[in-house]
């Protein structure tokens, strides 16, 4: 099942949920509300499937401003990717130091990032790159995921980032858990460099 409303420009977003991981919302909500004018939600982490299966937003902005707090953004990130929504979702963080990697960001399942203290048009590039990232990547989803060939994409370190369900076949695991646990190729015996 995939959620989510076909989002191809800034103009086309009508509703946005902020989640929140610290019982507060950063300053950024502001911005975002008043450069999109779009219907919003502040939600907490407990609230957002319930929320996702009512009434699904265009973008999630899901804030924290911690090392451990991005940890339980990361892991709500990938319980909405799983229950099906292939919408936007936007972190946002405080500090590039909580961050961690660009490739740690998007392989949790972000579209982008933003720092609460990124200016208006700041904040409206970061939401456009997002809108075209994601559009990449359902399309991308399209064509990699029912591939009938193995597909993987690795780090430098072989730390497989994507994999299709080809690929992860004979592995015992799926293709979500190689990737959530960071399995190195070098692991997965049965598969096999092309």
């Amino acid at each position: 099942m995939h959620i989510y409303r076909r989002i191809d420009d800034t103009k086309d977003i009508k509703s946005v949920a902020f989640v929140v991981c610290n019982d507060e919302i950063t300053p950024v909500s502001d911005i975002i509300i008043n450069t999109l004018k779009p219907e919003y939600r502040m939600l907490s982490d407990n609230d957002v499937m319930q929320y996702l299966y009512d009434s699904p937003p265009d973008i999630f902005f899901i804030g924290s401003d911690t090392r451990t707090q991005n940890q339980k953004s990361f892991q709500l990130c990938h319980t909405i990717r799983e229950s099906g929504y292939q919408g936007i979702i936007v972190l946002i963080a405080n500090s590039l130091k909580h961050l961690g990697a660009t490739t740690e960001v998007t392989s949790a399942g972000f579209d982008n990032y933003l720092l609460s203290s990124d200016s208006a048009e700041r904040i409206k590039d970061i939401i456009h790159w997002a809108i075209i990232n994601r559009k990449r990547k359902n399309k991308y989803i399209i064509q990699f995921d029912d591939n009938p060939d193995s597909f993987y994409i690795t780090d430098r370190d072989g730390r497989i980032h994507e994999i299709n369900k080809r690929a992860a076949m004979g592995s015992n695991l799926t293709p979500k858990e190689i990737v959530r646990n960071g399995i190195n190729i070098s692991r997965v015996g049965t598969l096999k460099s092309f």
